[in-house]
């Protein structure tokens, strides 16, 4: 069920635009936002290098069949159903059934879910950062969805951590064992 109130939009040209390296024209632009954000520079390096890591990994994201241009096309679709869902649980729901049936088609019968989820959420991830960077902005939500991803990969402390001073979240550390 998606909810209502979490009704944001990722703009269709971002999720149309499979492009996902450091010299993409969207990429640049957001390396250019993130540049001229109020950040020490050393800041602003650590976010740039996430950044283009993010993007590195994006770019390899690979279907397993010959038809590429369908998976990004999933991808753009799953994305939306995160942008849009108001819990975890929601998304999984409806993610687990599109894998299932995807598998074989869109994407390699090998290709298993925590990859496709990853990836689902990494891309979510990259358009989202395109998005407030095409705004000039980061929006509430899109800070709330962007934390929650970043915070289950332990993949870009930099920008966590920036997101929490701009959201005025508490900053909380855990440790896993």
């Amino acid at each position: 069920m998606l909810s209502e109130n979490n009704s944001s939009q990722i703009d269709s040209f971002i999720l149309s635009s499979p492009s996902c390296n450091e010299t993409s024209p969207q990429i640049v632009q957001l390396l250019d936002f993130i540049a001229n954000l109020n950040l020490l520079p050393l800041e602003i390096s650590k976010i740039s290098t996430e950044i283009k890591h993010l993007a590195a990994q994006i770019s390899k994201f690979e279907s397993g069949v010959q038809d590429n241009q369908a998976y990004w096309q999933l991808l753009g679709t799953s994305a939306q159903l995160i942008v849009n869902s108001a819990h975890e649980d929601e998304v999984l729901e409806q993610l687990v059934p599109i894998w299932s049936q995807q598998r074989g088609f869109i994407f390699s019968k090998e290709k298993p879910i925590d990859e496709f989820y990853r990836e689902v959420e990494y891309y979510t991830l990259c358009c989202l950062l395109i998005q407030s960077a095409t705004q000039q902005l980061f929006k509430p939500l899109i800070i709330t969805k962007m934390r929650a991803i970043i915070r289950r990969y332990s993949n870009m402390p930099a920008l966590w951590y920036y997101l929490c001073q701009i959201s005025g979240d508490e900053l909380k550390t855990g440790y896993t064992f």
